[in-house]
């Protein structure tokens, strides 16, 4: 899905343990509690909610049960940056948290759909099991057809966040 949202992590031996080895995200301002208390406005107000729309669909479709605003890091650029996915990929099939999923981009959608069971495998295999990629691809479905029913009810305009939307310049008599 390429969100360029999560810091590069790999699998290394550490004093001859396993151990996932990130990469810091560099530049932080914050995280969300400390933007929150430090009452700070992102510049675009647009851009930010569109990322903060994406870090609910990866979630839902991860089924990451443990996003709070210590891991979103924002920085200097107001870039949104998921850290902290130990408590992701259950097994478990079903959507939760419809309630917070508002928009989608397009793009994520086509990504979405892209997934294959072969190339979950590849890439995640040793570090899930099968039952998780199987939920995994049972949640991407539902996310598909929750997005497609908001559509239709909604209109692309009100669901898609990289639809162009123009508004007419209003001014007041």
């Amino acid at each position: 899905m390429n969100l360029n949202m999560i810091p590069v992590c790999v699998y290394r031996e550490v004093d001859g343990k396993p151990a996932a080895v990130s990469w810091w995200v560099d530049d932080v301002q914050f995280d969300e509690t400390g933007r929150r208390e430090k009452s700070a406005d992102p510049p675009d107000l647009n851009e930010w909610v569109r990322q903060l729309n994406e870090v609910r669909v990866f979630d839902a479709l991860i089924y990451n049960e443990d996003r709070n605003q210590g891991n979103l890091l924002i920085d200097k650029n107001w870039k949104v940056w998921m850290i902290d996915h130990t408590r992701a990929f259950r097994d478990d099939p079903s959507l939760h948290n419809k309630d917070t999923l508002r928009r989608c981009s397009q793009k994520i959608l086509d990504a979405m759909k892209a997934l294959t069971k072969e190339q979950l495998d590849q890439a995640l295999m040793p570090y899930v099991t099968a039952e998780d990629i199987q939920a995994l691809l049972a949640r991407r479905d539902l996310l598909e057809q929750f997005f497609a029913g908001e559509i239709q009810s909604k209109g692309p305009a009100a669901v898609l966040t990289d639809m162009t939307v123009k508004t007419p310049q209003v001014t007041i008599p």
